[in-house]
């Protein structure tokens, strides 16, 4: 059962986000601001870097910069069309730059060691199940070191879906860099909830959290969403938490539009 979980997850995160986005509301605000694609992010790895415009591209400082990761199995191919004009999520301001990184292909446990992106190791989805704390750290010092490459002036955003979502809380929690702004987590969870507060960068409870899960995820479950908002609320940060009816493992055109207003809110 667990397993047939995980490929449900994998299904989900490859092929609902890019087809749902195509479905979102096309936004002619920043229509024109046509983004440019990058292959290879900063680290050397496989992703793709959007810019709002040429001059973004060229160096000038963006005025915000999302960092989105995506889910286990997928790339960052699977979310890069939700952030290109008319893709479903709208950036605040026409000089942004987003930064989709892809994570390493690893073995997964919980598939039988199945070789395939993943941000950490999976051993199982029940709550006692082992965490990789390790893996979950490594990844979240990666996504660090790319927001410590960022102008200090530019606001940052950490978001991403499922276990990409995992890593951004933790950084969200974790990193130093006073210009990150805000984190966002889409269908997920906070992992290694017992190390806060001891584990918490100064300043990092006045970045505002805002969650969206899904009432029917069946992999991530609804109610580890619920039970992360009340941890982060527990620890004093600002927590929103958004759900969507017969949402499951996936993400609609209204969680786009919810993303959309918490963005032009920082």
């Amino acid at each position: 059962m667990q397993r047939a979980l995980l490929l449900m997850s994998l299904r989900a995160s490859r092929a609902l986000i890019p087809r749902t986005a195509r479905r979102s509301r096309c936004s002619a605000r920043y229509a024109s601001a046509q983004p440019l694609g990058k292959r290879g992010v900063t680290d050397g790895s496989d992703g793709i870097t959007l810019f709002g415009s040429e001059a973004i591209q060229n160096g000038a400082a963006p005025s915000i910069t999302v960092f989105w990761l995506h889910g286990l199995g997928d790339t960052a191919d699977g979310w890069a069309g939700a952030f290109v004009p008319g893709g479903g999520i709208t950036m605040p301001s026409p000089d942004y730059k987003v930064v989709l990184p892809t994570a390493e292909t690893l073995p997964v446990t919980l598939n039988m060691g199945m070789q395939m992106p993943a941000w950490f190791d999976i051993y199982g989805l029940d709550a006692g199940a082992q965490v990789d704390e390790a893996g979950i750290l490594k990844a979240a010092a990666r996504l660090e070191a790319l927001v410590a490459l960022e102008d200090p002036a530019t606001k940052i955003v950490l978001g991403g879906f499922s276990q990409g979502g995992a890593v951004a809380l933790t950084a969200g929690l974790r990193c130093p860099s006073k210009n990150v702004a805000a984190v966002v987590g889409t269908s997920t969870w906070l992992p290694l909830g017992d190390s806060y507060p001891a584990a918490i960068a100064d300043g990092a409870l006045e970045r505002p959290v805002s969650l969206h899960h899904g009432d029917a995820d069946e992999v991530v479950r609804t109610s580890w969403g619920e039970a992360s908002k009340e941890r982060l609320e527990e620890l004093g940060c600002r927590v929103s938490f958004d759900t969507y009816p017969g949402m499951a493992h996936s993400a609609c055109p209204e969680e786009f539009d919810a993303i959309s207003s918490f963005l032009s809110s920082i």
